[in-house]
């Protein structure tokens, strides 16, 4: 006997260690109902043998055990609930119905005096109750099978109602499970699809446990008590057939949720495949190790010319561009994106452009690779060019402005303290310039304006710096003299430039220029007082006859 309860104890116990194992880190919330069930179900077996061992009183260990199959059964029955409405109105909603059963039975089961009337009431509330139950839980397109339900309970409390008041027996614990298992079998139709395996192993399963429990209070069942093999296999195989569904139902979950998750691997795969082919952008994939193209979209074809099989055939090094000879100018001014880089490429036609390049690592066909996103930015970097350069530079002319002038003016004076040098500031401003304007009209005047810093600029260094700071009025900024007398020598040569007149398209004209020269440090420390200083000198070169220089320590201008 020992060894028979052992043998049945073991494999509930492997269940419940199975069932605990797979609720952990599940949403399925049945799951838990489950674990819990057949933990009850497994400790009704325990006490089973505990009371044909004698070790507790026999009455009350029945009583436990009956009670653990029924909080059991309803476990199994609430869990497929679940499923079907919110779980706190279940749980909310339901333990009425279990804490009436497991009086009722208890009442039964010790044999405590109450007469039918009170018995019939109890169990009319209860399936009353029941029948209200199940009106809350299932709504709108369960309908049908609140109804079976309800018929159950209908169907149930006349049956119970007319056994207790014939019979003054009612053998509660039995009539409860009949009716709690056949819930759960139209419960889980409901709840889960009875076209799989575990969906039908489950109905047939909890059908049967309902039938052999109707069939443990009927003759038949006395009948058969002396042939203990069958009446062992009929309790046996409603549990296992329920066991097995359940266990199923874990793997077709599982099967599910792979299918649902390649669904949606294939779907994302879609989805960046569309969103790769149609993006504007070129988008590469290339070997994380050897920079080799795997794959491009169709942007990158259009955008650099070369071929599908062109791509697949190169390094994404072999069209970059690595030498700044070329470099667009005044990229500093464009910020480079923190999560990208700032590249340039060459195209198949030779031209070459400047992109931002946004990389990740990714896994393509089984290998590192590398995304990346390059976005085009050479126009962009023209315009910030050109609105670098109209912010800086004189439009007519192309010469630096005033604003630019100061900050060159800045770097020179550091670069003589640096060296030991002098630099010369040299005002300069054209001789009659109005008598241009009011005879050959503003055009010639700009054309004038145009070949005076043509010709200016063309004996300046480009390491030295010549500006437009007004109408007629250009500075030039020269570094590296040694004395004086060199920042007066190449004042004069700048005087002869203007010698040949002008030759235009309009005409030619017989220009002369006057220039004041301010010397660092011998004028002056800062760049604003050397300024203003051959300003002055200018002028004095202006009232002293025109077409002439006059340097500012020459002239009584100081500081």
């Amino acid at each position: 006997m020992l060894q028979k309860l052992i043998a049945d104890i073991i494999p509930l116990a492997l269940l419940v260690l199975f069932f605990g194992i797979q609720q952990r880190g599940r949403r399925q919330v049945y799951y838990r109902f489950w674990f819990v069930g057949w933990i009850c179900v497994l400790f009704s077996y325990v006490l089973y043998g505990i009371a044909n061992h004698g070790i507790l009183l026999h009455g009350l260990v029945e009583v436990a055990r009956l009670d653990l199959l029924l909080v059991a059964s309803l476990l199994f029955m609430t869990s497929f609930l679940t499923s079907l409405s919110n779980l706190r109105r279940v749980v909310l909603t339901g333990l009425p119905i279990g804490l009436v059963v497991v009086l009722l039975v208890n009442l039964q089961e010790l044999h405590y005096a109450v007469s039918r009337g009170v018995l019939v009431g109890a169990v009319l509330a209860w399936e009353g109750y029941g029948f209200y139950a199940t009106k809350k839980l299932l709504s709108g397109d369960l309908r049908r099978y609140r109804r079976l339900i309800q018929a159950v309970c209908v169907v149930s409390a006349v049956a119970l109602s007319v056994n207790i008041w014939r019979t003054g027996t009612s053998d509660l614990s039995q009539w409860a499970q009949v009716e709690i298992f056949l819930s759960a079998a139209v419960l889980y139709s409901v709840a889960h699809r009875r076209n799989t395996p575990a969906g039908v192993l489950a109905t047939v399963g909890f059908t049967l446990w309902a039938m052999i429990y109707a069939w443990s209070v009927g003759s038949m069942y006395r009948h058969l008590m002396a042939h203990q093999y069958i009446l062992q296999m009929c309790w046996i195989l409603p549990k296992y057939l329920v066991t097995f569904s359940m266990v199923l139902k874990i793997f077709e979950e599982a099967q599910d949720e792979k299918a649902a998750m390649a669904e949606q691997n294939n779907q994302l795969y879609e989805d960046f495949r569309r969103i790769y082919e149609s993006n504007p952008h070129p988008i590469w994939i290339c070997d994380a190790g050897t920079g080799r193209f795997l794959t491009v979209n169709q942007a990158s074809l259009l955008d650099y010319g070369y071929s599908e099989d062109e791509f697949l055939a190169m390094r994404v090094q072999d069209i970059e561009v690595t030498d700044n000879v070329a470099a667009e100018p005044f990229q500093s001014l464009l910020p480079q994106p923190p999560e990208a880089e700032r590249t340039r490429y060459r195209r198949k036609d030779g031209s070459v452009l400047s992109a931002n390049v946004a990389a990740s690592k990714i896994m393509f066909d089984g290998r590192e690779s590398r995304q990346m996103i390059v976005r085009d930015i050479t126009e962009r970097l023209r315009l910030n060019h050109e609105l670098a350069r109209q912010a800086h530079h004189d439009v007519l002319t192309g010469l630096p402005n005033r604003k630019l002038l100061a900050d060159r003016m800045e770097l020179a004076l550091q670069r003589s303290v640096r060296d030991g040098k002098k630099t010369a500031v040299f005002a300069i401003d054209i001789d009659h310039f109005k008598k241009v304007n009011d005879t050959h009209g503003h055009a010639v005047g700009d054309a004038c304006l145009k070949a005076v810093a043509d010709r200016l600029n063309s004996k300046i260094r480009n390491i030295d710096t010549l500006a437009r700071t007004g109408g007629e009025e250009f500075v030039a900024v020269i570094g590296g003299l040694g004395n004086a007398a060199d920042a007066e020598r190449i004042a004069h040569h700048l005087l002869g430039l203007f010698a040949p007149p002008l030759q235009l398209h309009e005409c030619a004209l017989a220009m002369t220029v006057s220039i004041g020269v301010a010397i660092f440090p011998d004028d002056a420390n800062d760049a604003e007082t050397l300024y203003k200083l051959s300003d002055e000198a200018l002028y004095a070169a202006k009232r002293n006859g025109r077409n002439r220089v006059e340097l500012a320590n020459a002239t009584g201008v100081s500081a």
